[in-house]
């Protein structure tokens, strides 16, 4: 769901994986998928198949 929120939620996210590619020494990253987009999967199983939508 896209509210005024949102935006604040990503910028969030994205200082999360910052700070934990910093501590850890892993790269983190933060992907973002529409749940319309979402939805039009059939009960994904894979990371790989959601990761996907947001190439798009």
């Amino acid at each position: 769901m896209e509210d005024i929120h949102v935006a604040n939620k990503d910028r969030a996210a994205a200082l999360w994986c910052e700070n934990a590619t910093r501590l850890t020494g892993r790269p983190w990253s933060y992907l973002k998928v529409l749940q319309e987009e979402y939805n039009r999967l059939d009960q994904p199983e894979r990371f790989a198949e959601i990761a996907f939508l947001s190439e798009h």
